[in-house]
């Protein structure tokens, strides 16, 4: 566990503290943690970053990066971060009203991400 702690940089008093104690953002290092010890093939995360600071906001965008290229872990995350979705994604699936709209590259023009959110299809010309 403390190199879990070490690793991740989980700012705590010591291994026994309670993760109910931590900052948001240590939580949310507690939960990759305990995931990725079980080495999952799979891993889906929703919101990962949604009310922690800046800094903990790019360990864990790194943490999960890592994740992928060290174990082979695919990893699935929910964001309606789209800048946070492009940085650490190989595809993004874009859902509009609850259906798939469309699948992009990270580096698609911001104006294929701007239909897919509507649900169009973009037009030629337009």
């Amino acid at each position: 566990m403390e190199e879990q702690i070490e690793k991740l940089e989980i700012k705590c008093e010591s291994a026994d503290q309670k993760v109910k104690e931590l900052s948001g953002g240590n939580q949310q290092k507690v939960c990759i943690a305990r995931a990725v010890l079980v080495a999952p093939k799979v891993l889906f995360v929703m919101e990962p970053t949604r009310g922690v600071d800046i800094g903990a906001k790019e360990k864990i965008l790194d943490m999960l990066v890592q994740i992928n290229r060290e174990q082979g872990t695919t990893i699935v995350v929910a964001s309606s971060e789209l800048e946070e979705l492009k940085r650490i994604s190989d595809r993004i699936a874009v859902f509009c009203e609850g259906k798939l709209s469309q699948i992009l590259p990270p580096d698609a023009p911001d104006e294929k991400f701007a239909f897919a959110f509507t649900g169009e299809e973009e037009r030629d010309g337009q």
